[in-house]
């Protein structure tokens, strides 16, 4: 679809495919190579800017959770009987 809308939907799908940041500005030159008016242009630059917010805060956010992954792991680990020497081993691998 060469309209605007369909262009800005491009940016969503971009963000449900986790596309590389790189391919959210092919909507954007597509519409300009589509003779899209200045203001159209404009209003999908602000579509693309915030889908790569949206992506960012997705990326924030997995990060958290692989933290929070890894320290309910290690609670684990420290929680099952150990001798010395093992436990040591446990702590200094995490």
């Amino acid at each position: 679809d060469g309209s605007l809308d369909g262009h800005a939907l491009s940016m969503l799908e971009l963000l449900a495919q986790e596309a590389p940041v790189e391919r959210f500005e092919e909507p954007v030159r597509r519409a300009a190579a589509g003779g899209a008016p200045a203001d159209a242009l404009a209003r999908l630059g602000e579509a693309r800017d915030h889908a790569l917010s949206v992506r960012q805060l997705f990326g924030r956010r997995q990060q958290r959770e692989a933290g929070l992954s890894a320290l309910v792991d290690t609670a684990r680990d420290l929680t099952l009987p150990y001798n010395l020497d093992a436990l040591l081993k446990v702590i200094t691998r995490r």
